[in-house]
């Protein structure tokens, strides 16, 4: 019975540690994006964060899918847009998929709009109005700004770098 439990024990940890949620990723994105803006606090300078840097596999792009304030996204457009089977996206969700060769090598959970502050990914074209949005590897850096001057409040916009600087940003840099 004792070589049984040490069995199962053994095993029970294989499978946790290879069931990878990422929790990591998740957890250094919140935190970055927590030190992007008490460091624009402090020199007024718009901050970058990259996704490169926050991953240690490899993918080819990312695609974030968004859930809104009253509606969740449904699994078949999700499906559609990225070729793969997906399950749906909750109301006040975003999911991000690291993709490589069109799979996903990882799927990562946010909470976006009950996390305080709200988080806001913005597409790489101003005309995008998908709630899939689609990023190169290169273009995942993305300049992060809030629009309310307490980190609790308000919402962190992240606007990719394949994009020109917001004009509100370089606005609030001055003040």
């Amino acid at each position: 019975m004792k070589l049984f439990k040490s069995i199962l024990l053994l095993f029970l940890s294989i499978l946790l540690i290879s069931c990878d949620s990422g929790y990591e990723i998740k957890n250094n994105f919140y935190s970055q994006l927590e030190q992007c803006f008490y460091d624009f606090q402090k020199s007024r300078n718009i901050q970058e964060l990259s996704f490169e840097k926050l991953t240690n596999f490899d993918w080819d792009s990312m695609a974030v899918a968004q859930g809104d304030e009253s509606i969740g996204l449904p699994s078949n457009i999700i499906t559609n847009k990225l070729g793969f089977e997906c399950k749906p996206i909750s109301t006040e969700q975003s999911r991000i998929y690291f993709i490589k060769n069109g799979r996903p090598v990882k799927i990562v959970n946010l909470q976006t709009t009950y996390h305080k502050p709200a988080i806001e990914f913005e597409p790489c074209n101003y005309d995008s109005t998908s709630e899939i949005l689609i990023y190169s590897k290169n273009d995942s850096r993305f300049y992060v700004m809030s629009n309310s001057d307490t980190y609790e409040e308000g919402t962190i916009f992240l606007s990719p770098i394949c994009n020109d600087i917001p004009n509100w940003m370089i606005e609030k840099t001055k003040k």
